[in-house]
C-alpha cells in the first residue's frame, strides 16, 4: 500500500540526509496508524484504549497495511490482530526505538545509519528530522486516500492520483481522505473539497 519517498540531499550520507530520513519513517508510521483508527471511527465500530494503544505502538509498516486493509472489513476491532500480525511480522522492521537509533527506510527496505548512535531526535527540533516527518506523514496520507479508494472499489484516474500524490498540504490531505471514506468516485474529491 506504501509509498516510498526517495532522498535527494546534495550531500547523500550526511547528517541531514539521515536525520530527514529517520523523520519521514516516523511519520509514515504515526500517519498509518492514525488512517487506520479514522477508518474504525468512519465505519462506526468501537476502539478501546488498549486497541488504539496497540494500533499506535506498531512500528511494522507491513502490519499496519495488514491493519487498514481490515479496517475496511472488520465486524469489530480485535479482527485486526491475526496470528499472522505477531510477532513474527513485527520482527521484519526495526520498532520506532531502532529507527531513531539509526535506521533509515528506501525502497529497498531499512538500512542502518552510521551515526545511529549519536542521534537525539529532541536535538532537531526545527532541523532535517521534524521536516522528514511533516514528509513522511504527506507522503502517508496521499497513499492512505489512495488506498481507501482502492478499498472502496473506486477507480482512480492517473489525473487524480497525480493531484493526490503531488499535493503537499496535510490539511487538504485531511479533508481529501476525510471525503475519500464517503464519495462515489475520486474526483468527487476535489470538487467537495472545494466547495
Amino acid at each position: 500500500m506504501g509509498g516510498i519517498i526517495g532522498s535527494y540531499f546534495p550531500g547523500r550520507g550526511t547528517m541531514s540526509e539521515e536525520n530527514f530520513l529517520r523523520g519521514v519513517a516516523v511519520g509514515r508510521i504515526d500517519e498509518r496508524g492514525s488512517a487506520v483508527l479514522r477508518v474504525l471511527k468512519w465505519r462506526g465500530i468501537p476502539t478501546e484504549d488498549d486497541t488504539r494503544e496497540r494500533i499506535r505502538a506498531c512500528t511494522s509498516l507491513r502490519v499496519l497495511d495488514s491493519f487498514l486493509e481490515k479496517a475496511f472489513t472488520a465486524t469489530e476491532a480485535a479482527e485486526l490482530f491475526t496470528e499472522a500480525d505477531g510477532n513474527d511480522a513485527e520482527r521484519d522492521e526495526p520498532d520506532r526505538g531502532a529507527l531513531l537509533a539509526g535506521y533509515y527506510l528506501d525502497q529497498d527496505g531499512y538500512h542502518p545509519l552510521r551515526s545511529g548512535l549519536d542521534f537525539d531526535p529532541g536535538s532537531l527540533a526545527e532541523g532535517p528530522y521534524l521536516r522528514g516527518i511533516q514528509a513522511g506523514r504527506v507522503e502517508e496520507r496521499a497513499v492512505n486516500i489512495l488506498c481507501t479508494l482502492e478499498a472502496r472499489g473506486i477507480p482512480t484516474l492517473a489525473r487524480a492520483r497525480e493531484r493526490i500524490t503531488a499535493c503537499t498540504d496535510l490539511d487538504v490531505l485531511h479533508d481529501w481522505f476525510a471525503l475519500a471514506l464517503v464519495v462515489s468516485d475520486a474526483e468527487a474529491l476535489f470538487a467537495a473539497a472545494s466547495d
